[in-house]
């Protein structure tokens, strides 16, 4: 059985073809079934999993966590077993806001992820975990302020 290989890194599951081209086909059903999600500014389908064991990653435009938490919140309420994930990275003045779950059929964990203007209150390379329900939080205007 083939199986694929890394040139870089190291990874944590390795995928045989049948298996990648599964996940390929999975994300395709996918985004024609919800096809008003928001476009990806880049998708990357990968052969292995990440360290958060996702298969998908789909980069979105960002800027304002106003102005990009409801393109999340869309991609969000079509994934199952969601959780947020925010990291600053750096000492740079934005940071990374991610929803990761898995597609609805099963098949792959997707990461969707946009860069956001702010530190959202975080130390450069400080990373939190929430609930999905945070999005929606973000989205009604609360405090951008995700420190404890």
């Amino acid at each position: 059985m083939n199986t694929t290989t890394l040139v870089y890194g190291s990874p944590t599951a390795l995928v045989d073809i049948p298996d990648y081209l599964s996940i390929m086909d999975s994300l395709r059903e996918h985004l024609v079934v919800f096809a008003d999600l928001p476009v990806p500014a880049y998708l990357c389908v990968s052969g292995y999993a990440s360290g958060d064991d996702t298969h998908i990653s789909v980069q979105l435009h960002g800027g304002r966590l106003i102005d990009t938490v409801g393109d999340l919140v869309e991609w969000s309420d079509t994934l199952v077993d969601c959780v947020v994930s925010v990291w600053r990275p750096d000492n740079d003045e934005s940071a990374h806001v991610a929803v990761i779950g898995t597609l609805t059929d099963g098949r792959a964990r997707v990461r969707v992820w946009a860069g956001v203007d702010g530190t959202l209150g975080m130390e450069p390379h400080q990373r939190r975990t929430f609930g999905s329900e945070q999005l929606h939080v973000w989205g009604g205007g609360s405090p951008m302020d995700v420190t404890p």
